[in-house]
């Protein structure tokens, strides 16, 4: 038993080497991550599995993290998708239900004291916002389509 424990340590300790040296034999490496959304009231609306590649090591570098929804949401019976989240200031929100569909959206960007920041109205399935102009913090984004409209926090690094 206790060269069962000795083995299975040393080949613990010798993984842990070659994933901290960048020698990990597996050219790809997948790692996972598990993020919740709420709605105003704090009840959880959605829970959505992130998809983190570390790319190919033999390359050297690591990829960005693959633009997987942070969040889905429905308004107004249509699903609205928005990554990535937290952003660096890159963040897109698609409605994929309003593919070819004439109909207006609009969103706003608000500081977290209400000061709004940005308003435009949107024609179509999305937009991609740049917000690398705006401080690290929270931010809280308004979508409204027809009479209803949706909060989602935002998270600027």
């Amino acid at each position: 038993m206790k060269v069962f424990v000795l083995l299975f340590l040393s080949f613990i300790s010798l993984k842990a080497q070659e994933r901290s040296s960048g020698q990990d034999r597996s050219p790809w490496a997948t790692f996972h991550r598990l993020d919740f959304a709420y709605d105003g009231a704090g009840n959880r609306i959605s829970k959505e599995l992130i998809f983190l590649s570390t790319g190919n090591r033999s390359e050297g570098g690591l990829n960005e993290e693959k633009k997987e929804p942070f969040a889905t949401e429905y308004i107004a019976h249509h699903k609205v998708l928005l990554y990535p989240n937290p952003t660096y200031g890159k963040l897109s929100i698609k409605i994929p239900t309003l593919e070819g569909q004439n109909t207006n959206w609009s969103i706003s960007i608000h500081k977290l004291n209400g000061e709004l920041l940005r308003s435009q109205s949107v024609l179509g399935q999305g937009v991609d916002l740049d917000i690398t102009s705006y401080e690290a913090g929270l931010y809280i984004l308004f979508i409204r389509i027809g009479k209803e409209q949706s909060r989602w926090k935002i998270v600027k690094k």
